[in-house]
């Protein structure tokens, strides 16, 4: 049953077109990305913004956790009435949050990110695994970027 949500949130996903390239190139050097799971929580949030730039977490698992939320209580005999009623939920969801729901998987991709957690700086020109501080992102972003990219 699962299976049917995923090909749903799929299909409206690529229904509203998901454009994950049109961000305007000025702001890039403001952001940074978070690129994680549920088992990696962000700290310290807080410091991107105190440090001028704008901080976008991305979580793989994302897609998932609508997966088992949208199959509570789903009949396990009628598959019939099951796949009418996921229709009905889905059709229900946030089009902008189902267009948005698999951006973390296409940028890690793009950006061949290969373990998470990840904070991406520069478009993916720089990437700092295994850290879920972005306070210590930033000091190891800032002392690598100073230090003319070891």
């Amino acid at each position: 049953m699962k299976y049917i949500y995923s090909l749903m949130i799929m299909f409206y996903g690529l229904f509203f077109s998901i454009n994950v390239n049109a961000e305007n190139k000025d702001d890039i050097g403001n952001k940074i990305y978070f690129i994680t799971t549920d088992s990696y929580p962000v700290e310290s949030a807080d410091v991107a913004k105190d440090s001028g730039y704008e901080l976008i977490v991305y979580n793989l698992d994302k897609h998932r956790n609508l997966e088992k939320k949208l199959s509570i209580g789903l009949p396990m005999d009628d598959v019939e009435k099951a796949q009418k009623i996921a229709s009905q939920r889905v059709s229900k969801l946030d089009p902008v949050m189902i267009k948005n729901l698999f951006n973390g998987i296409i940028y890690s991709i793009n950006w061949d990110i290969r373990k998470v957690p990840a904070f991406v700086f520069n478009d993916g020109e720089s990437v700092i695994y295994g850290v879920t501080s972005v306070d210590e992102a930033l000091d190891r972003f800032e002392y690598w970027s100073t230090r003319g990219r070891r």
